[in-house]
């Protein structure tokens, strides 16, 4: 009964005519699937500043809130692995003694001096001030 997807895959790959149609619709049902939660990323990815503190949102796996106090390093990047940023045009922000986070903010060098502003002792390494 607890068909593995990998078996389902290759039953979908190996279908005889009659099982064809149901192949189509599972590709059609995963590909709605994946377009659906790349939209729903987009939309709710965002970052805002208040007061001391920066909070990051990015559909429902990442909330992350920062005291923008322990942000040592911001760092352009353009690192693929998954993180809260919908581009790979990205600042790296490093926060604590040993923690990261990747963002995409619309307006880089916005948000960097408005981040500046709250923590001037952040370094920046980046087209905008080489630090």
């Amino acid at each position: 009964m607890g068909a593995s997807a990998l078996q389902i895959i290759i039953k979908a790959v190996n279908a005889t005519p009659r099982e064809e149609g149901i192949a189509e619709w599972f590709f059609a049902v995963l590909l709605l699937g994946l377009v659906a939660l790349t939209i729903h990323l987009v939309l709710t990815t965002h970052y805002v500043i208040d007061g001391q503190l920066l909070f990051i949102r990015s559909g429902f796996l990442h909330k992350i809130t920062l005291e923008i106090s322990t942000i040592r390093k911001i760092e352009e990047t353009n690192n693929p692995i998954s993180a809260p940023a919908v581009s790979f045009d990205r600042l790296e922000i490093f926060y604590n003694r040993f923690d990261t986070v990747l963002v995409s903010p619309k307006d880089k060098q916005g948000f960097i001096e408005d981040l500046v502003k709250v923590n001037p002792s952040i370094v920046i390494k980046s087209r905008y001030n080489r630090g």
